[in-house]
């Protein structure tokens, strides 16, 4: 299992960020505590847990929350991989995280264009390899 610490850009330049109540927008400027995630490979998802130890989730009524101590279907979201290392997350419901220009998120989108692609920001990486000790 791979866990990196990211900063999450979209294509507008903003980072995302949470709230310790859950709220999630993509309007800082630039990456602090809360612009910073835990994201894992978890089989073919990936799961997107913040700086209070909280997973975001996809609500059923097309939002995202960052609520959940566990990890269940909501909180798991296929990473799709496009050019220039850019990226997108689709919920189980089966749309994609979009951003508007005023940083707030949906997730009701079918196909996606580009509001719906982001970047990673790589601030720490852990692996296996990384714990291993070479003499």
């Amino acid at each position: 299992m791979l866990t990196q610490y990211v900063g999450i850009k979209s294509h507008y330049g903003k980072y995302l960020t949470c709230t310790s109540g859950g709220k999630i927008l993509c309007d800082k400027n630039e990456i602090k505590e809360n612009e910073i995630f835990e994201i894992r490979q978890e089989g073919n998802y990936i799961t997107i847990k913040n700086k209070f130890g909280k997973y975001i989730s996809a609500t059923s009524n097309g939002g995202l929350d960052a609520e959940k101590d566990r990890i269940g279907n909501n909180e798991k979201f296929e990473l799709d991989l496009k050019n220039n290392n850019k990226f997108t997350l689709k919920t189980c419901f089966g749309y994609y995280v979009s951003v508007q220009k005023d940083g707030k998120l949906d997730v009701n989108k079918k196909h996606a264009s580009e509001n719906e692609t982001f970047l990673f920001v790589i601030k720490k990486v852990e692996s296996l390899t990384e714990l291993l000790k070479f003499e």
